[in-house]
């Protein structure tokens, strides 16, 4: 699927709509979310999205230096950032695999070492600055429950005000 977006507050309702269909439906409670994009390309502030559609009532923040913010509900959301990691043997450092089996959303950017410990169910959205404020979003899906996700975004066509 591929989206547009105009202002941060779309790429923001964007995640408010892919987490309300998590949120609906406990057999998603676990999805994984891979971001990438380069700096300043609204990964966090799709984070942010998924925060506020999954009904969490926190400030999400960017866990570049902390790699990993936790956010407690039902479900909940972690918020990982790999920037600053360069090798696998760093994820397993930090428990990585651990937060891969809780039962809460995983969104998580720059993700590219992560793959490997991966399975066969996950959401990629890369996220393209086009000029200062428009982004191409395109979002793809790698397993069955992350594809019934996506065509649940269908129902909301390109509408993200």
């Amino acid at each position: 699927m591929e989206f547009r977006s105009n202002k941060p507050e779309e790429t923001k309702n964007l995640g408010i709509k892919l987490a309300d269909i998590i949120k609906n439906n406990n057999n998603y409670f676990s999805q994984i979310i891979l971001l990438t994009g380069d700096l300043g390309a609204g990964k966090t502030v799709f984070a942010k999205g998924l925060a506020e559609g999954l009904e969490l009532d926190v400030n999400i923040t960017s866990p570049t230096f902390n790699l990993i913010n936790e956010y407690e509900g039902h479900p909940g959301l972690i918020h990982m950032d790999f920037y600053r990691l360069d090798k696998k043997e760093e994820l397993i450092q930090i428990g990585f695999e651990e937060y891969l089996n809780m039962e809460a959303v995983k969104a998580i950017e720059w993700p590219q070492l992560a793959f490997d410990y991966l399975g066969d169910e996950f959401i990629f959205i890369k996220i393209t600055n086009l000029n200062e404020n428009e982004r191409e979003i395109i979002i793809e899906a790698e397993g069955k429950k992350s594809q019934n996700i996506l065509k649940g975004l269908n129902k909301y066509g390109n509408t993200w005000d």
